[in-house]
C-alpha cells in the first residue's frame, strides 16, 4: 500500500501523511523553533467542514473536520470517515464545491439491467457493437430544491498486452441547478444509499465509485473533478436482480420515491425505513429493536392513509369536535388559563386518533391479498395476531417482560411487506403492480 504525503493548503509548515485508501492522516509540523515564549500553534483552517491539503503530485484533498479548526504544535493524528481527492493536477480548480453527483456500479448492477449490445461485422472484418440507448432523465422538485436525476448503462472498455475486456456499467447521477458546498455530498450519498437500501430490502449496499461533477457553463455538460472515498461504502450485496425491486419496476415514479427519501418531516412525506435488514442473514432474524422499528414504520405510513374503513373513525371526530367546542365554551368564562396553554390542549385534542390496533387491523384488511402473496408461514395476520405484535412493542417500551413468539416475528416480518406496500401506493405504483411485486419480490 502506497503512502500519500503532502502540505496543508497556504500553510506549507505542516504536512501530512496517510497509506492509500487508510482514513487516518497524520499531520507534522516541519518548524518547531521555539521562540521566547515557547512554541506558538499554528491553526488549520476549516471553514468549510473540510481541511484542504495538496499532495506532493499537486492533487487537491478534502478531509472532513467537523470541529473547531485544530491548534498544532507538533503531532495532530486525524481519524476520518472520508476524504475528497480531485481527478485533475494540473489546473486551478479547488475542492470547494459540486454541480452534479455520479454513482457508478455497485448495488446498482442489481437492480438495473444491461442488455447486452447487439454485434454485427463490417466488410472489413471488424466487430461492431450497437448499444441500446437506455437513459432515463427526470425532473425532482424536493422542495427546497429542484435536481435532476438520470440512470443509464453504459459499456467501459480496456485493451492491454494480454486482450481487451469489455464491461457494463450503471451510473446514476444528481444533476443541480445551483452549484452545492462540497460538504453536501455526504447527504446525497447516504440518501442515494437509502434509495437503494429501500429497493433491495438490505442495508449493505455500496458503489463501486462517486464522482463530483462539474457543469460546463457554455457547452451545458458534465465532466469529473473529484472521488469521494468513504469508509462506509462497501457493497456485500448478495441478492440478484430477480429479487430486488428494480428500476424497472419504479421508473415511473422514480422521482416521487426520491421525494419521500429526502424528506425531513412528514409534511414533507417523511419515510421510516429503519426496519430494513443489514443483510442476508440478518433478514431471517426478528429482534424486538426491528419489531419496534416496523411499528414506528407503520405509524408513519398510517399517517399518510385516508381510505381504510376504521370502525370508530366517525364517532372519533364527533367527539374531537364536542371536546374542542366545550374547551371553548369554558375559554370564554375567562378563566386564568393561558393562550398558551389552551394552543397545546387543542393540538393534543388534534392528535387524536383510534388505537394503532384497529387502524393496523383496518390497514392489513386493505391489503388482504397482498399479503396473502407474501404469507409463507402458517400464521394468519389479523386482529388478535397485529394485538400480539402491538402488546409486545408496548411491553418492550416501557420495560416489562415480553415473549417474541414465532408468530409475533411471522406477523411483523409480514408488517414490513405492508409498509412496503403503503409507500409504494403513495408514490404511485397501482395495485396490480404492488401485488406483483409482493409475491416476487417483497421481503426476501
Amino acid at each position: 500500500m502506497s503512502i500519500i504525503m503532502g502540505t496543508v493548503k497556504d500553510v506549507p509548515e505542516i504536512t501530512f501523511a496517510t497509506e492509500e485508501e487508510s482514513y487516518e492522516f497524520l499531520f507534522s509540523r516541519i518548524n518547531r523553533k521555539e521562540d521566547g515564549d515557547g512554541l506558538k500553534p499554528i491553526r488549520i483552517s476549516n471553514d468549510d467542514g473540510f481541511i484542504h491539503v495538496k499532495t506532493k503530485d499537486n492533487y487537491s484533498m478534502a478531509i472532513p473536520f467537523d470541529e473547531k479548526a485544530p491548534f498544532i504544535y507538533t503531532n495532530f493524528t486525524l481519524n476520518s470517515y472520508a476524504y475528497i481527492i480531485s481527478t485533475g493536477n494540473v489546473g486551478l480548480d479547488e475542492l470547494n464545491g459540486f454541480d452534479g453527483i455520479a454513482f457508478s456500479d455497485g448495488a446498482l448492477k442489481k437492480i438495473t439491467w444491461n442488455s447486452r449490445p447487439d454485434t454485427e461485422f463490417s466488410d472489413d472484418g471488424e466487430m461492431i457493437f450497437k448499444i441500446k440507448q437506455d437513459r432515463c432523465s427526470e425532473l425532482v422538485d424536493l422542495g427546497s430544491e429542484i435536481i435532476t436525476i438520470e440512470l443509464y448503462s453504459n459499456l467501459s472498455f480496456n485493451d492491454g498486452l494480454e486482450g481487451y475486456t469489455l464491461n457494463s456499467v450503471s451510473e446514476m447521477r444528481l444533476l443541480f441547478e445551483e452549484k452545492k458546498p462540497l460538504i453536501d455530498c455526504f447527504n446525497h450519498y447516504y440518501r442515494l444509499k437509502e434509495l437503494i437500501s429501500f429497493l433491495t430490502f438490505r442495508k449493505n449496499v455500496g458503489f463501486e465509485e462517486i464522482s463530483l461533477l462539474k457543469r460546463d457553463t457554455k457547452e451545458g455538460y458534465y465532466t469529473e473533478i473529484a472521488k469521494v472515498i468513504i469508509k462506509d461504502n462497501v457493497d456485500n450485496l448478495k441478492k440478484q436482480y430477480v429479487f430486488n425491486i428494480t428500476f424497472e419496476d419504479i421508473k415511473d415514479v422514480l422521482g416521487e420515491l426520491l421525494k419521500i427519501i429526502y424528506a425531513q418531516d412528514e409534511k414533507e412525506g417523511y419515510v421510516s425505513l429503519g426496519f430494513i435488514p443489514d443483510d442476508d442473514t440478518d433478514c431471517s432474524v426478528m429482534t424486538i429493536e426491528r419489531l419496534r422499528d416496523v411499528i414506528t414504520a407503520l405509524e408513519c405510513e398510517l399517517e399518510y392513509v385516508d381510505d381504510i374503513n376504521v370502525e370508530a373513525n366517525e364517532e372519533l371526530k364527533e367527539l374531537i369536535e364536542l371536546v374542542k367546542n366545550k374547551v371553548k365554551e369554558y375559554r370564554e368564562t375567562g378563566s386564568e388559563i393561558t393562550e398558551n396553554t389552551y394552543s397545546s390542549i387543542f393540538s393534543s385534542i388534534n392528535r387524536w386518533r383510534v388505537s394503532l390496533k384497529e387502524r393496523t387491523t383496518a390497514l392489513c384488511k386493505k391489503y388482504e391479498e397482498e399479503i396473502t402473496l407474501m404469507n409463507s408461514s402458517k400464521y394468519a395476520v389479523n386482529k388478535e395476531s397485529i394485538k400480539k405484535v402491538v402488546d409486545c412493542r408496548n411491553d418492550a417500551t416501557h420495560g416489562r417482560n415480553m415473549i417474541l413468539t414465532t408468530e409475533i416475528a411471522s406477523v411483523t416480518h409480514l408488517l414490513a411487506g405492508v409498509v412496503y406496500c403503503c409507500i409504494l401506493e403513495r408514490v404511485g405504483i397501482d395495485r396490480e403492480k404492488i401485488k406483483e411485486i409482493c409475491k416476487n419480490k417483497l421481503l426476501r
